[in-house]
């Protein structure tokens, strides 16, 4: 592609992580996510919006683990998706 405007589709994946709640005495949690969106950049119009939490954990390998799973949720919600529109194409 020469230029975004030449796709067919963009494809765009964020991670956020936003202040949560205080709980537990003074233990901060997080909001935390993914959020993949595919537009039609023509007409910037948002065709699919897919958003997967990471799940809050007090230990960093708990934490490391977490956002492994929330990222690979995010894949497997891409490929399911992909999948059903193949199919589509093909009945």
């Amino acid at each position: 592609m020469g230029a975004p405007s030449d796709a067919d589709l963009l494809i765009e994946i964020q991670f956020t992580v936003r202040p949560g709640a205080v709980l537990h005495g003074d233990t901060m949690y997080w909001d935390a996510q993914f959020r993949l969106t595919i537009r039609e950049p023509k007409a910037n119009v948002l065709v699919w919006a897919i958003t997967e939490q990471v799940e809050n954990a007090v230990l960093q390998g708990n934490r490391d683990k977490n956002f492994d799973q929330a990222l690979a949720r995010i894949v497997a919600d891409l490929q399911k998706l992909t999948a059903q529109l193949v199919a589509g194409q093909r009945s």
